[in-house]
């Protein structure tokens, strides 16, 4: 008999994993957004508007609608926890399967990722600028939103979700949808509503258990980095800024402008870079 299934939330993660479960498993997907239309959440920070630009939104694919799906792995390195760290190291040999899920189709993208940052790192020493060294985000030219399978029962503008719990562990899901109140069993229950909406629902889970935390979601914020538009250099690297910046070899596209992104440089302590790859049209 197939596991049941629930997975909250149908953004990058939640419609990656729907697609890639729902083949040994009964999935069922909850997404509090519409199937074919997103909306965006009203939140001020400090009596400051939500994100000057657009970066996260409510409906099927989540903000598979608003941006390319970059890929960049993620370096033990720069990790400071060490159970993270365990976690991602675990997750290195699927990386490229999880590629082939965001239209990656070409080379296998770890061996095309190292290619690339090794040749970016040639030019990067020339300038003397980056002795941190540098990353590069490989992202496609033109990209289109995630969509679950049909497999997937999937629901959405679902609302009023809720836990149920046995002996400490979570039985099933209650929610609404459609003016009704409906249950559905779960053997497992995977919570992906982004950083703005996992933490409620982790609180709902804990709460259910007969648990207590009072930190969830402390500290946790949606996308956050900060866009810089222009960057003068000295004449004498420009040459090698514009190779980082503009390079274009095949299907290798890089972005026309430098955007640096100054809290990943606090994170990585590294330069991040942007590429183009021309995939997934």
């Amino acid at each position: 008999m197939k596991k049941n299934v629930v997975i909250i939330g149908a953004g990058l993660a939640g419609t990656l994993l729907c697609n890639e479960l729902v083949e040994n498993c009964d999935v069922t997907l909850l997404e509090a957004g519409d199937k074919n239309g997103i909306k965006y959440p009203e939140v001020n920070f400090i009596q400051k508007p939500f994100a000057g630009v657009k970066t996260f939104c409510i409906g099927g694919g989540g903000t598979t609608n608003l941006w390319h799906n970059g890929l960049i792995p993620l370096n033990g390195e720069d990790i400071t926890s060490e159970e993270f760290k365990e976690v991602i190291t675990e997750a290195e040999s699927y990386i490229d399967r999880a590629a082939c899920k965001l239209y990656w189709l070409d080379n296998p993208y770890s061996d095309e990722y190292k290619n690339i940052l090794s040749q970016m790192s040639l030019v990067a020493e020339k300038t003397g600028a980056f002795p941190d060294g540098i990353d590069c985000l490989l992202y496609p030219e033109k990209y289109r939103k995630l969509d679950v399978e049909n497999g997937v029962n999937a629901f959405y503008s679902v609302s009023d979700i809720d836990f149920v719990s046995e002996d400490k562990r979570i039985k099933s899901v209650n929610y609404c949808s459609g003016s009704k109140k409906h249950s559905v069993n779960a053997d497992a229950v995977i919570i992906s509503a982004g950083a703005l909406g996992t933490p409620l629902l982790v609180k709902k889970v804990i709460s259910a258990i007969g648990a207590s935390f009072d930190k969830i979601g402390t500290g946790l914020a949606d996308h956050p980095i900060e866009f810089i538009g222009k960057v003068k250099f000295k004449k004498h690297i420009t040459r090698s800024m514009n190779r980082l910046s503009a390079l274009n070899r095949g299907k290798l596209y890089m972005s026309n402008s430098y955007q640096a992104e100054k809290q990943v440089w606090k994170v990585y302590l590294r330069r991040f870079f942007q590429a183009c790859f021309d995939y997934g049209k």
